[in-house]
Order: structure tokens, then sequence, then C-alpha cells
């Protein structure tokens, strides 16, 4: 009878200290994946602007290369510019 009580009082006290490391365990994966995919985007975000600015600057100082973007974007043709 007496180990039975031990054993059940044990039983009611020692989850305590498991459910702090688990919700520790999972606070740490959950912050590790959250920093990977805060990097992951903040990385493809910032390569975009950099994309973005690269071409605007090229399209700014090249004439070729901005008569080819404005006649692909309002689709006129050289043989035709007036239809």
């Amino acid at each position: 009878m007496a180990s039975r009580r031990a054993r059940r009082e044990q039983a009611e006290e020692s989850p305590v200290w498991d459910v702090w490391l688990l919700t520790a365990l999972l606070s740490a994966v959950l912050l590790m994946v959250g920093g990977w995919m805060q990097a992951r985007l903040l990385g493809a975000v910032a390569g975009a602007l950099v994309g973005v600015a690269v071409g605007a600057v090229t399209l700014s100082h090249n004439a070729t290369a901005k008569a080819a973007l404005f006649d692909t974007v309002f689709m006129r043709h050289r043989r035709n510019p007036h239809p």
C-alpha cells in the first residue's frame, strides 16, 4: 500500500519537469526553424531588390535595352510603329 501511494505521488509530481523540458525543447526548435525561414525570406527579398536595382541602372544607361523593353511592354513593332 505504501509503495503504491508513493508511486502515485511520485507520478503526480514528476511530469512538471518533463513539461518544462518539453516546452524548452519545442521553443528551441521553433526558434531555429523560424530563424532559418526568416533568413531565407530576407535573403530572397534582398536578392530581388538588388536585381531590380541592377536592372534599373542597366536600363537607364543602355538605350538598346530600354528600347527593347518598351517595345516588349507596349507591344510596339518596329516595322509598323503606328497600327
